[in-house]
């Protein structure tokens, strides 16, 4: 069995900054039972690399998971939030879902990086004694947001940064307008109450173009005139026309777009340098453990070779004139051999004659 030491030391190394670097990446909060968190629950600044996910659970103390990055999917369904969710200066890269979760207090989306999807259907805000606020966001791109049989007035947003977002019913179109239609007009009067004059704007435009009958009927029940735009948001009128506050508003959020993805890559891009010296390493140590190993069957090779010993000798060469005298010399001596009659029984008499052919041979 091969045994590197040095390589064995590597991987391990390798396997524990490779953890290091996608521990905190890689961590998932998955509760589909019902749970009770009586006391804080603090997941601030951490790093989520995939769905966090809480399902018919309850929340009494404060749930804080401010400054957290969500590369995953968040979602809160069915749950029970007694105090604050603050999400404040979060930054969340896919699709957020609190359907159906009943708040106490609210929560804080202050300095928060929205997706694109933002479900706040069915929420439960009969006693909520604060909002879901999200009027000071950071916009990265316009947030699709479902509010469907949703309390408007419990929802606090500027319409410039989102955009109403409507699923398949299956219950029938008919019945799906008369549950649009109250999200548009709720929306509109938000709007117009916190004196976000591009957001109101901006919304009346959508709700005239999809359903232009029910705009007239919601402008003719209107007594307060709508508000004048403004880039601040409400105030004096300016000169500027829609057209150019949307695409001020356009090129800004492209360039805080743009600059959140350039960090983005700038972290990936430390990660990959950071793994590249890794493998160096494991590959420089695997060729010099390999190295090592094969030298030392070389060198163990090469002393069994020395070591051993020829087994032969070294025979004296003997020249053919003298081979052809001897042979000649033994073809004489063997003619004048005479056996003996009763060789059989080696009497006296054949020993003595073999004795003196053997003196003969020997001179």
């Amino acid at each position: 069995m091969l045994k590197f030491p040095a390589f064995r030391y590597t991987l391990f190394f390798v396997i524990f900054w490779c953890f290091a670097i996608t521990a905190n990446g890689q961590k998932a909060i998955l509760d589909k039972i019902e749970t009770d968190h009586p006391f804080t629950v603090d997941h601030s600044d951490q790093y989520f690399g995939q769905d966090v996910q809480y399902i018919r659970t309850g929340f009494y103390g404060t749930t804080d998971f401010s400054n957290a990055d969500f590369n995953g999917q968040v979602q809160f369904i069915d749950c029970y939030l007694k105090k604050m969710l603050d999400f404040s200066g979060a930054t969340f890269h896919e699709a957020i879902d609190l359907s159906r979760t009943t708040f106490k207090t609210g929560a804080d989306f202050s300095q928060a990086r929205l997706p694109r999807l933002l479900i706040l259907s069915n929420l439960n805000l009969r006693d909520c004694k604060g909002k879901i606020d999200l009027t000071n966001i950071k916009p990265v791109g316009i947030c699709h947001i479902n509010l469907l049989y949703t309390n408007i007035s419990k929802i606090a947003l500027d319409y410039s940064h989102f955009k109403l977002f409507f699923p398949e019913d299956a219950r029938g179109r008919e019945v799906f307008i008369e549950a649009m239609i109250p999200v548009y007009k709720g929306l509109l009067r938000q709007q117009k109450q916190l004196g976000f004059a591009n957001g109101y704007h901006k919304l009346a435009k959508e709700f005239a173009r999809n359903y232009p009958k029910e705009y007239d009927e919601f402008l003719a029940d209107e007594t307060t005139p709508p508000p004048v735009i403004d880039t601040k948001g409400f105030g004096k009128a300016k000169s500027k026309s829609i057209e150019d506050i949307v695409a001020t508003i356009i090129r800004t959020q492209e360039a805080q777009e743009r600059s959140f993805k350039k960090k983005q890559r700038i972290r990936i891009e430390k990660n990959v340098v950071a793994i590249g010296l890794i493998l160096s390493l494991v590959i420089f140590t695997v060729r010099h453990s390999l190295k090592s190993y094969v030298a030392g069957r070389k060198v163990s090779y090469q002393t069994q070779v020395v070591t051993s010993s020829p087994n032969y000798f070294k025979q004296k060469t003997v020249p053919l004139r003298e081979i052809q005298k001897t042979v000649s010399k033994g073809q004489v001596l063997w003619g004048g051999y005479l056996p003996p009659k009763d060789i059989l029984e080696e009497s006296e008499e054949f020993w003595e004659k073999y004795e003196n052919l053997l003196e003969k041979a020997k001179t």
